[in-house]
């Protein structure tokens, strides 16, 4: 390859019995190789959109806005593959088109990308009953409700099902 290298930058002279066949091998050589790598170019540039359309079938682009409850993955340990969720955390900025600005837990806040972010949900588990007559909790304060739009659900303690037993009544 060398030799080649230093004929074709003029290096070193084609000898002069064998000039015809081996400019003409070179010539060859030369056309042959560019052949070879516009066919490679080609299957590159057509393997790359049927990947990129293949990926892209199932993909969506995550969006946030200022104010957001996420959650971020985080390492667990120096394994690469332990990472947790946490949070929730709460977005305060969007630096860059993929970059969010987010205040954690902790009162910290990092810029991270968006594919370590995910959407928080909360999720309520248990619904707990507090009546009136409970001192436990302190004073109760109510949400203030629309009486006109809301059914009336008056029920006495007496009418509930015989399913409940005399403390829950």
């Amino acid at each position: 390859m060398t030799i080649l290298k230093e004929f074709w930058t003029g290096e070193r002279e084609i000898p002069t019995g064998a000039a015809r066949s081996l400019e003409e091998y070179l010539k060859q050589l030369q056309k042959k190789l560019q052949d070879a790598h516009e066919i490679a170019s080609e299957n590159s540039a057509k393997n790359h959109e049927r990947m990129t359309s293949h990926y892209n079938l199932r993909s969506r682009e995550k969006r946030f806005s200022v104010g957001d409850e996420v959650l971020i993955l985080m390492p667990s340990s120096t394994h690469k593959l332990l990472n947790t969720w946490i949070g929730p955390a709460k977005v305060v900025k969007l630096t860059r088109p993929h970059s969010c600005l987010v205040r954690m837990e902790d009162c910290n806040t990092r810029e991270l990308h968006v594919n370590k972010l995910r959407p928080y949900i909360s999720r309520v588990d248990h619904v707990g009953i507090i009546f009136d007559q409970d001192t436990d909790f302190g004073e109760l304060h109510y949400a203030p409700t629309d009486k006109e739009n809301q059914p009336n659900i008056d029920i006495e303690l007496n009418q509930m099902p015989d399913a409940l037993n005399a403390q829950q009544k």
